[in-house]
């Protein structure tokens, strides 16, 4: 395998334990390492993917490597805006909301 093929693995990987993470704050109601572990988890998930693409699109050139390539960025706009969001404002209190909708 290729060195870009096992970097997108290992970012895959660090997804998955964030999500474990995730769990286990969930369960100890710490709204702080939830966030840090949702944070972390969702970067490694977009990188990786970015990473994939990277792979399967590097044979592309002219105008067809550039929209898929450069243009690929706008698909993590909302993302990048989630993230400034969630950063400004304090991590939500897990437990009020679950008992909102209860």
């Amino acid at each position: 395998m290729s060195e870009l093929h096992n970097t997108a693995y290992i970012l895959f990987g660090g997804w998955f334990c964030s999500l474990i993470v995730a769990l286990f704050a969930y369960f100890l109601k710490s709204n702080h390492l939830l966030f840090i572990a949702i944070s972390a988890g969702a970067i490694s998930l977009m990188m990786g993917y970015y990473a994939l693409l990277l792979k399967e699109t590097a044979s592309l050139s002219g105008v067809m490597g550039f929209l898929v390539k450069y243009l690929l960025g706008l698909f993590f706009l909302p993302f990048v805006l989630l993230f400034y969001t969630l950063r400004v404002q304090p991590p939500i209190n897990t437990s009020k909301v679950i008992k909102h909708f209860m």
